[in-house]
């Protein structure tokens, strides 16, 4: 990971932390890493809080790195806004760098321009049934959007994609 730091891009990718649930170690592990290795970004990958548990999840992320943090939506946290306040406060608030997709929702990308590679957030979640919760999968609106504009790269660009739950058919 050090060599890569100055010859391309490296960054932490925690998920499914439930931090409400793990003691705590996750800032630690956290700290440790980016102090150790300099890594200036940090991509959640969806579940860090709990769903109807502690809401200050991504404050708490912030605070234990002192980096870019960008999130993915995950299921377990359904209950808190699925709309565009959980992205706006998860990444336009603090990262200039953020490309959003359809106004209202969880998935953008972002860009290292220096290394060539693009990195696209999906929200692998539809709003489901009432009082059920997120249901795994993709909508319409999200796979033009990912095929018409986030995988739109130069020639040469590397694209890494992040989702909470797999994409199957």
């Amino acid at each position: 990971m050090q060599k890569s730091v100055g010859n391309g891009d490296a960054f932490i990718f925690i998920t499914d932390a439930h931090w409400t649930q793990n003691a705590g170690n996750s800032p630690a592990l956290i700290d440790y890493i980016s102090k150790n290795l300099n890594i200036t970004k940090l991509v959640s990958g969806g579940d860090t809080g709990n769903a109807g548990g502690d809401v200050d999840f991504c404050e708490k992320l912030r605070k234990a790195f002192p980096g870019r943090v960008y999130h993915v939506f995950g299921n377990h946290e359904y209950f808190y806004p699925a709309d565009a306040s959980l992205l706006a406060y998860n990444t336009t608030m603090y990262n200039d760098d953020v490309h959003t997709g359809d106004p209202g929702r969880n998935y953008y990308y972002f860009d290292n321009n220096r290394a060539h590679i693009r990195y696209v957030i999906l929200d692998s979640y539809s709003d489901g049934i009432e009082g059920v919760g997120a249901q795994p999968g993709y909508e319409a609106e999200q796979l033009a959007w990912l095929t018409d504009t986030a995988l739109d790269v130069p020639d040469g660009w590397g694209i890494v994609v992040f989702t909470h739950h797999m994409y199957y058919i």
